[in-house]
């Protein structure tokens, strides 16, 4: 076999060549992979002793430099700290694309969906809300792994395509654990569908009598309403439940319903709707009354009653939904903590795991050490010296020095990536629990729910007064324009209240006067009817002595009949006096009777008590006696299953024993198989040959009889093994004879 000795520039020129289409690929961790090992392997260059002359070196260094010098940023990615901003960044900027994506998205659906018959706000839908915790979750660690990969996402599928699931699979969980217990408010009746329930009605029937009465759909009527009642009775509702916190709103039905059913302000509403239709001269003043009687029939309660707290039961709706999305961010917050520590720990424990297992790994395998390389150097190199781009250099090396320095190479890389990733993940930790610190979470909509887990959105609250202010300061113009928009509202609002108190004052005016005007004719009708009782009185007056004498003899006969009453009345006495003896001695009798069955009852009483304080002795006697056998069977459980798992590690450290037994005689035949091949190791060494064979026969057949007496599906695999081995070795052994 011709042997071609090559210099360990052509293995690290071919190292470059595979650089270049990782720096042309569209990967943009590939290209940054690439840039930061260009670096690294400049360092290595020019720190170890290469076999090479010195121009074919010098040439080699310009070509690196040239590459590395290229543009800017590369120039940034050669240096450490550069590599590991970029990397940074780059993660830092895949997660806050897909959050953009979702917020473009969710924006474009709220304004082309159609209004939901929920109680969330118009145009939301809680698919948006699981899409943007699922991403939250999901796309760090996805852009983290292939950062770490350097753009080997999908030639290394079978690192890579686990990993995603098991990162995919457990950022679903995580949305699970920040939703669980948490019903969508759009999964749910509205408040006012089950306030109408609970008041007897269904939302149906009462919307059909909200249609029935035009009054009730007039705009003007239910904002003048909407301003009395949370100027007037609505104080008693907020009053009685924290209203200043969403949370507080979840249990507001309850009061209002206390507020319906204790009659509160009842006349107090009849008097407003008088006052506002009188005010506005809706009806004429005859048919006022009856208006507002039809109006306020007890007929009409139930719906009338739930049509009053409307306004309540729709900022109800708004209250419960902002607190679902407060809930759910900060739950996203706490849970994002923990995920990103264990990411943290996760990348760290397997970069410094890793070297261990390729050392085991190499250990196992039994490839020794070792300066020099055969023809298969680039095999052997790569076993003692991996990373991934190993697999496509083709170009042998006498020395492995050059595989070294791409092993280190590689190493310096995972050093820069994993590190860059470690801070991302700490980046977010820290943010978040800022975020989590001050308690910050006042969102009422799913846009500024998302925008909260993007950084240059702001804070995700729907005051967004600080941004007003900011786009003030960079654009005059437009905050000019803005403010000049504001000061016209805010006079349209004056004229319209000046408007409104002017026709109070109208309204009050014109009442007065009225008043005023009843008073007077009130004082005239009653000064004719005193003088006409005055007439009256005087006529009267006359007839009165006449009456007088006939009196006088009426009450002469009455005292005749008052006598005869008197003595009436007296016997009558008599005979409830007779009455009233037998009624007490049958009263003596029967509490006599009463007292016997009393002192019977208590004996009763005291047998019945020592029974019970028996049965209860007994009873604690009883539950005592099962807790110490559910205690024996517990423990007994706890030591059968001990027993077991001692077992099962058992049969795994015998079967691992057995296995590294017979790679060692596998081993050992493969060298003898192939020392016997040759004639002369045949006639110089056939007597140690044979011995040799005759070792392995038996040691094969020994290993063999105490793997058939281990019951394991592996051990079979085993006897299967030696049995092949058994056939080999006889062959040797005929070879030897």
């Amino acid at each position: 076999m011709n042997h071609v000795i090559t210099r360990d520039t052509d293995v690290l020129r071919e190292f470059l060549g595979v650089l270049d289409e990782k720096r042309r690929s569209a990967s943009p961790f590939g290209r940054l992979a690439a840039t930061i090992k260009l670096a690294e392997l400049g360092r290595e260059t020019d720190s170890i002793s290469i076999d090479s002359s010195e121009d074919d070196l010098r040439l080699f260094r310009k070509e690196l430099h040239d590459r590395i010098d290229g543009s800017l940023w590369r120039r940034i990615g050669s240096r450490r700290i550069g590599g590991r901003l970029l990397t940074f960044l780059l993660v830092l900027l895949c997660n806050q694309v897909a959050m953009l994506a979702v917020l473009g998205i969710a924006a474009a659906f709220s304004g082309v969906a159609a209004t939901p018959l929920s109680n969330t706000p118009p145009r939301e839908d809680p698919f948006f809300i699981y899409a943007a915790l699922f991403l939250f979750f999901s796309v760090t660690p996805l852009a983290a792994t292939a950062a770490v990969m350097g753009g080997r996402f999908f030639p290394a599928w079978r690192v890579t395509i686990p990993t995603a699931f098991l990162i995919l699979a457990l950022s679903a969980l995580g949305t699970y654990l920040v939703v669980r217990g948490r019903a969508h408010p759009s999964k749910t009746k509205s408040s006012l569908e089950q306030f109408a329930v609970q008041r007897g009605l269904t939302l149906q029937s009462y919307q059909s009598w909200a249609e029935m009465n035009w009054l009730m759909k007039d705009r003007k009527f239910r904002q003048d309403y909407e301003r009395y009642l949370r100027n007037g009775p609505g104080r008693w509702i907020t009053a009685r439940f924290d209203s200043a916190s969403d949370a507080g709103w979840r249990d507001s039905i309850s009061v209002m319903n206390d507020y319906l059913d204790g009659g509160q302000d009842r006349e107090g509403f009849k008097q407003w709707v008088k006052y506002y239709l009188e005010r506005n001269r809706v009806f004429s003043e005859d048919r006022v009354d009856q208006e507002v009687a039809g109006m306020t029939a007890e007929v009409n309660q139930r719906a009338l009653g739930i049509w009053q707290l409307e306004p309540l039961l729709k900022e109800r709706d708004i209250r419960v939904y902002s607190d679902y999305l407060n809930t759910a961010a900060a739950s996203s917050r706490k849970w994002g903590l923990a995920w990103f520590g264990a990411l943290t720990v996760f990348f760290l424990a397997a970069f410094i795991a890793g070297p261990i297992i390729g050392f085991m790994a190499r250990t196992l395998k039994g490839n020794g050490g070792g300066q020099a390389l055969s023809s298969t150097g680039a095999s052997q190199a790569g076993s003692r010296h991996s990373f991934p781009e190993s697999d496509r250099l083709t170009a042998p090396s006498f020395f492995d020095a050059p595989y070294k320095a791409l092993a280190n190479v590689h190493r310096s890389f995972l050093r820069v990536s994993v590190s860059a990733c470690v801070l991302v993940f700490l980046f977010w930790a820290f943010t978040y629990s800022l975020s989590l610190a001050s308690g910050r979470h006042r969102v009422s909509s799913q846009l500024a729910f998302i925008r909260g887990y993007i950084l240059f959105l702001g804070s995700g609250e729907d005051d967004d007064g600080g941004l007003t202010g900011a786009n003030e300061k960079v654009e005059p113009n437009a905050g000019a324009a803005e403010s000049g928009k504001q000061s016209k509202e805010q006079l349209s609002g004056l004229v319209t209240d000046l408007r409104s108190q002017l026709d109070d004052v109208d309204y009050n005016t014109s009442k007065k006067l009225k008043e005023q005007a009843g008073l007077i004719a009130n004082q005239r009708s009653e000064i004719g009817v005193l003088k006409g009782t005055a007439s009256q009185v005087q006529q009267t007056t006359s007839a009165i002595t006449e009456q007088i004498a006939d009196v006088n003899t009426r009450s002469t006969a009455a005292d005749a009949r008052a006598g005869q009453a008197l003595g009436d009345s007296t016997a009558a006495k008599q005979q409830a006096d007779s009455v009233e003896k037998k009624v007490t001695a049958k009263m003596s009798d029967v509490e006599t009777k009463a007292a016997r069955a009393s002192d019977q009852a208590g004996r009763a009483t005291e047998r019945a008590t020592i029974l019970t304080t028996r049965t209860d002795a007994l009873e604690k006697e009883m539950d005592r006696r099962a807790r110490e056998v559910e205690a024996r069977t517990e423990e007994l459980g706890e030591r059968t299953a001990k027993l077991d798992e001692d077992a099962r590690n058992l049969r795994r450290l015998q079967i691992v024993a057995f296995t590294a037994l017979v790679a060692k005689i596998k081993s050992e035949t493969d060298d003898l198989d192939h020392n016997t091949q040759s004639m002369f190791y045949r006639l110089l060494r056939k007597g140690e040959a044979r011995r040799d064979a005759a070792s392995l026969a038996e040691r094969v057949s020994q290993l063999a009889t105490e793997l058939r007496g281990v019951d394991d599906p592996d051990g079979k695999q085993l006897i299967e093994q030696l049995e092949e081995l058994g056939k080999r070795v006889g062959e040797i052994t005929a070879r030897v004879k």
